[in-house]
């Protein structure tokens, strides 16, 4: 995904949509107008969600299930030479994969 909504980056943060519209007004995380669209550059996001997450490590509660979805980022691929490692930050959680 190389941009993404207001309202897709509020899901992915677990957030209204009003608060990431905010957000993104204040200048939190870099938005750009396409018409009435505000749209927000997947890699400034996925920096965006590291930050966040990194600020609030304490808060051990989560809002979101991870039954067979979980709504998150791809902030690295590592591509060796049999396998590759993904790290996904889903809400304040960073998932490794290998």
């Amino acid at each position: 995904m190389h941009h993404c909504t207001v309202s897709q980056a509020a899901e992915l943060l677990g957030l209204s949509t009003g608060i990431a519209r905010r957000w993104a007004d204040a200048g939190r995380y870099p938005a750009t107008r396409q018409g009435s669209k505000r749209l927000i550059p997947g890699p400034d996001l996925a920096a965006f969600c590291v930050q966040l997450a990194q600020e609030n490590a304490d808060e051990t509660e989560s809002t979101t299930s991870a039954r067979n979805a979980m709504p998150g980022i791809v902030t690295s691929v590592i591509l060796g030479d049999v396998t590759a490692q993904v790290e996904i930050q889903v809400g304040p959680h960073r998932v490794v994969s290998l």
